[in-house]
């Protein structure tokens, strides 16, 4: 294992630990008890209640503009011009999320600070939080990737995994769940972890070396397993919601042209869109899913061994990412078990990345054609 990598991935971890637990300065601790039940574990009353998603929201936009414009290419080094862009899309998504949740914690009488006191103080810790996530996902580069996003990312799933298995048991031992529902919940994580580590030996063994490092070892560009399902799962509910309000403005024009034989049509639908908007967004998901996966194929077909049965990887990267949207959603549904797929197969591979560098050897291997 490196442990230089590991140790600075360790001391970021408990960075963002401790960051969770320090409550946002102005809010009403006392209130904020009585409300949660609780004093302790402020969570999303904390300075890092929001988390990496302004990062995440920044860096989607780069991964599609870079799918798009195909570049830069892989193994090319973040310029300035992206790390400028990622930083102004940072700012502006911090300032509209810390808006949102100051105003939030007021209309709750959560907030001790009276005026607009709270929403200046709760918009300067966000932003200096964030920048220090931004920082940090460009100072630390995690073998197979450009930066250390997924590593920021994998914090807040390794820190939540103890408690989800301690609620799982207490459930189960206080028989509102079946032990059933405690085996479903294991293996489920188990098929995860080991599904990522066949994930990676079928992509590694389509890829060459991209300029060789110690003993001729390198990594390989492992964008391909995890953002498409991210991105699929970040395009799809925001091309529903535009899909909805098209809809509901051509529903409103059809009732005020047609006149009352239309309402009820327009009730009908209304009534459905709850019941079946999580299925339709879950469908354009899976649909979006392997067109993603393609497109970093493209991308990175600099990197790929000639002769290399691509098509065939890429199919079971797409299908698997699929299985594990799916999966997540039929556990839910049925057996009220949370187990996101995704964010175990981020842990995986931040985890190789700690332990072996994700490197790789392709003796005798030729580029594929672009």
């Amino acid at each position: 294992m490196d442990m230089r990598r590991a140790m600075t991935a360790a001391l970021v971890g408990l960075v963002l630990i401790i960051a969770w637990n320090i409550p946002l300065p102005g809010l009403d601790m006392a209130a904020v008890a009585d409300q949660t039940g609780s004093s302790s574990g402020v969570g999303r009353f904390s300075i890092f209640a929001i988390w990496v998603m302004p990062l995440f929201t920044a860096l989607a936009l780069v991964e599609i503009l870079r799918l798009v414009t195909g570049r830069p290419r892989p193994g090319q080094p973040v310029g300035v011009v992206e790390t400028v862009a990622v930083g102004l899309i940072v700012i502006v998504m911090t300032v509209l999320d810390a808006g949102d949740i100051a105003n939030a914690l007021r209309a709750g009488d959560l907030v001790a600070l009276e005026g607009d006191s709270f929403l200046w103080l709760t918009t300067a810790t966000f932003l200096g939080m964030t920048a220090l996530t931004v920082i940090l996902c460009f100072q630390i580069r995690m073998p197979g990737f450009r930066n250390g996003f997924w590593l920021l990312w994998a914090v807040g799933p390794l820190v939540a995994m103890p408690r989800q298995f301690g609620g799982q048991f207490d459930l189960v031992r206080t028989g509102a769940v079946a032990p059933t529902g405690w085996l479903i919940f294991c293996g489920a994580h188990l098929v995860c972890v080991v599904v990522a580590i066949v994930m990676v030996a079928l992509w590694r063994s389509a890829c060459i070396p991209q300029g060789e490092g110690k003993d001729g070892e390198t990594s390989a560009p492992l964008e391909i397993l995890i953002w498409p399902f991210f991105l699929a799962t970040w395009i799809a509910p925001m091309a529903m919601n535009v899909l909805v309000l098209a809809t509901d403005e051509v529903l409103s024009l059809l009732a005020d042209l047609i006149g009352l034989r239309f309402a009820g049509l327009w009730i009908f639908l209304a009534q459905l869109r709850p019941v079946y908007f999580g299925m339709a967004q879950m469908a354009l998901s899976s649909l979006l899913i392997p067109f993603l996966v393609f497109a970093y194929v493209r991308h990175n077909r600099s990197v790929i061994r000639s002769g290399a049965p691509v098509t065939l990887i890429a199919t079971i990267i797409a299908l698997i990412h699929i299985a594990f949207l799916v999966a997540s959603e039929a556990l839910a549904w049925n057996w009220g078990i949370s187990v996101s797929g995704m964010d175990l197969i981020a842990v995986t591979l931040t985890i190789l990345g700690l332990r072996n560098g994700n490197v790789f050897k392709v003796a005798g291997a030729a580029p594929a054609r672009a």
